[in-house]
């Protein structure tokens, strides 16, 4: 059975202007230098999403080295970055290289 690296938290709050969390909103990432597999393991989509919880938190567990963009829809927050070999990081602190 193929061993995958361990897995590195970008985590992210999304709030409102007045600071209150903004609830249940549509994040969207996609890994850009996707690879067709990593270690026999494959990975087949280039768009997902998730959801902010009760606090406007949600986090994305990726392989550590992925260039990865996270959109935030409701306040078109844009992130383009590098996955760092641990974490976890906030998301705005994805840097390219």
């Amino acid at each position: 059975m193929p061993v995958l690296p361990n897995l590195v938290t970008v985590y992210g709050y999304v709030l409102d202007p007045s600071s209150n969390p903004v609830i249940n909103t549509k994040v969207v990432y996609s890994i850009i230098n996707r690879p067709k597999e990593f270690k026999d393991v494959a990975i087949d989509k280039t768009y997902h999403s998730t959801y902010t919880d009760e606090l406007g938190y949600f986090e994305i567990k990726f392989i550590p080295e992925l260039l990865v963009k996270i959109v935030i829809p409701v306040t078109g927050r844009t992130a383009i970055g590098v996955v760092p070999f641990s974490g976890p990081i906030e998301f705005g602190q994805l840097y390219l290289p």
